[in-house]
């Protein structure tokens, strides 16, 4: 498997500094439409409790649903349970 090249942080604060704040504003939104985990964090900081609130039952009806479904049989996949809660 190759190594992938990354960016260290020091490296990228450099780049942003260069940025204006119209650059920066676009980058930002550029990487909370590509990424959920970018949208939930943003979320969060700048909604606090109701999103909070919202990811942990999106988290907890993911969890029950590999366990207790509505229907039929649970795939009882404890990966994917742990995945939602890490998530979360």
């Amino acid at each position: 498997m190759t190594k992938v090249t990354k960016l260290k942080i020091t490296e990228l604060k450099k780049h942003l500094k260069e940025y204006d704040q119209k650059e920066l504003i676009g980058l930002v939104s550029e990487l909370y439409k590509l990424n959920n985990d970018v949208q939930h964090y943003l979320s969060v900081k700048y909604l606090g409790g109701e999103t909070i609130a919202d990811l942990f039952e999106s988290a907890e009806k993911e969890i029950e649903d590999e366990f207790f479904p509505d229907r039929g049989f649970g795939k009882m996949r404890l990966a994917k349970a742990k995945s939602a809660g890490n998530q979360f």
